[in-house]
């Protein structure tokens, strides 16, 4: 810990002035000097076959089954919902409600899954920031994990009826557990089902995006 008294970082050198003479240089580290971490997870080489050959692979058909999120360094789950203009094609819709809710796949409790995940946009340049629904605060967005079900629910509802209006664009989403826009960091990861969950899971803990919405024609 870098804080404490007791710790310190000193160059030692020599110069031209003094051949002989060992100088040194205290590095003056405090509450005022920039922060930043390095995360190694050892190239995941102790990793599930399951996420080696989706993750390190590239493999992005194995979603369907189950997907990934891990804090500090790791990955982060890509959505997309390129179709979600389809559903309402012709019609005119008044948007109530759109919850985004993810299960997680594993009931053993040994690694305790995030309490919270966040989910981000990151626009065509690699830009990235919170929903507009982030804004509402924890209660109305979600994100919080449910222990009696297993499931992380966010509540996107704003951000859909940006992108079915034509005011933001339809960019990839990213569930999270570290908050990047405010310098979060969780040390956790958990395993999420898919779209298309393989047996025993069924079908029901799939990834569900949940609307509810009026037609108005």
């Amino acid at each position: 810990d870098m804080s404490t008294t007791g710790a310190k970082m000193v160059i030692y050198y020599h110069n031209q002035e003094s051949d002989t003479s060992l100088l040194d240089f205290e590095m003056p580290i405090n509450s005022l000097c920039s922060y930043y971490s390095r995360f190694d997870h050892n190239n995941y080489r102790d990793a599930s076959p399951d996420f080696k050959q989706e993750v390190l692979n590239h493999d992005t058909a194995m979603g369907k089954y189950k997907i990934f999120t891990q804090g500090l360094g790791g990955v982060w789950t890509k959505v997309r919902l390129p179709y979600i203009k389809n559903f309402y094609k012709g019609h005119h819709i008044a948007l109530h409600n759109a919850l985004l809710v993810v299960k997680d796949y594993q009931t053993d409790t040994t690694l305790q899954p995030p309490t919270l995940l966040t989910i981000i946009k990151r626009d065509s340049v690699g830009n990235i920031s919170n929903l507009i629904d982030y804004d509402e605060g924890a209660g109305y967005y979600g994100g919080t994990y449910n222990k009696t079900n297993r499931t992380y629910s966010f509540r996107i509802t704003r951000h859909l009826q940006q992108v079915m209006m034509g005011i933001t664009k339809n960019y990839d989403l990213f569930i999270m557990v570290n908050n990047p826009v405010v310098n979060e960091l969780l040390p956790n990861r958990v395993m999420l089902n898919g779209t298309k969950p393989a047996l025993p899971v069924p079908a029901s803990d799939r990834v569900q995006l949940q609307i509810t919405y009026t037609r108005l024609d």
